[in-house]
């Protein structure tokens, strides 16, 4: 179960944008970029998100900031629920941070938002049906 210093550490919507742009600063300064237009700018931008949010292929430092801040929650659910698809586990950390759905069905390349919700409920379904020493946690993170 969450403690309430765990609940206090959750990444919401706003820290998970902060993280983002301040990953988004890190890596034009460490990279020395200058843009000379906003299009320039633009075409550079989805490469440092995926980085950040990780994509179907790669963990991002989103997935890594929720194993730091919910005690390795991210590998445990991947422990837990060998089957979950690499879909579902990303689908997971976004709710988590309580990424905007609109945002979660782009990410994970589904049909639409509807899709979404389906996925969201049968994993809490599965969640709910297994006896694991994570599952308040799992529930409580996706109820966001």
């Amino acid at each position: 179960m969450m403690t309430q210093n765990s609940k206090r550490n959750c990444p919401d919507a706003r820290i998970s944008y902060v993280g983002l742009g301040s990953f988004i600063n890190e890596c034009i300064t460490a990279q020395n970029l200058h843009y000379y237009s906003v299009e320039e700018l633009l075409s550079r931008y989805p490469r440092i998100v995926d980085e950040y949010l990780g994509t179907l292929e790669k963990d991002g430092h989103l997935q890594n900031d929720l194993n730091r801040s919910h005690n390795n929650i991210f590998n445990d659910l991947q422990d837990d629920f060998p089957h979950f698809t690499r879909k579902r586990r990303l689908a997971f950390s976004y709710i988590a941070a309580q990424l905007p759905v609109s945002l979660i069905v782009k990410r994970i390349d589904i049909s639409c938002e509807g899709a979404f919700y389906t996925m969201k409920s049968l994993m809490k379904n599965e969640i709910e049906g297994k006896n694991c020493a994570r599952r308040d946690d799992y529930l409580d993170l996706l109820k966001r």
